[in-house]
């Protein structure tokens, strides 16, 4: 039994914890190295809505959609535009003017991220 105690600190600590920590250390390693990646939003709409609008999951990506998707990264309904992820990018498949029904807030994350006409 005295043998024990005569082990080197380091020993003991390995023995009784040490084993647990670098087994949480190497988890925490594998799952914090996920990157993230950006999305792609395309307007394919000219049309706009409001959010809280009951006929916005109509299939199509507005501006404002891609906007909220964009600034919460979550879709707005279950059949427009995907939900953003980071720095997103919004680009337009369609041409023309969209006349906003309500006023529109965009959030960049830094004063680099500012949207680009």
């Amino acid at each position: 039994m005295m043998r024990d105690f005569a082990q080197p600190v380091w020993r003991v600590w390995l023995k009784w914890g040490g084993g647990t920590a670098v087994l949480l250390l190497a988890t925490l390693f594998v799952f914090a190295q996920r990157p993230v990646h950006a999305a792609n939003l395309t307007v394919n709409t000219l049309t706009d809505k409001p959010i809280n609008d009951p006929t916005i999951d109509d299939g199509l990506c507005s501006l404002r959609e891609a906007v909220e998707a964009a600034n919460n990264n979550a879709p707005v309904s279950t059949n427009d535009c995907p939900a953003g992820s980071g720095a997103d990018t919004i680009t337009f498949s369609v041409s023309g003017s969209i006349q906003f029904v309500e006023t529109m807030y965009i959030n960049p994350t830094s004063p680099s991220a500012v949207p680009s006409f």
